[in-house]
């Protein structure tokens, strides 16, 4: 059996970052780091791969979205719990993120 579940890029800047939106204020910042994409169901998702590089002197629209920037490569993750709190996959991920935490 195989079981999916969400995750995107970690906001490098947001130790206590997570999957759920935490407020209108974290809505904001993840828009402003993560870029859209679609998934195999053609619905936007935050991608899990990328983050926006932005600095001090980007341009953001009225959607809080980054204009004229570049993406990188993301290197942690956050995961959706609201089915599942600890996976495979999750337990070994942050085990490499903080191996002091296990």
């Amino acid at each position: 059996m195989y079981v999916s579940f969400h995750f995107r890029c970690w906001l490098p800047d947001l130790a206590n970052d997570t999957y759920e939106v935490q407020g209108q204020w974290h809505a904001v910042k993840i828009n402003q780091s993560i870029p859209w994409e679609t998934d195999k169901d053609d619905s936007l998702i935050y991608s899990d791969c990328e983050l926006y590089v932005t600095n001090d002197k980007t341009f953001y629209n009225n959607a809080s979205v980054p204009e004229n920037v570049t993406k990188e490569e993301c290197h942690s993750w956050v995961y959706d719990q609201s089915t599942f709190k600890n996976t495979f996959i999750t337990k070994v991920h942050s085990k490499k993120l903080n191996p002091s935490l296990h």
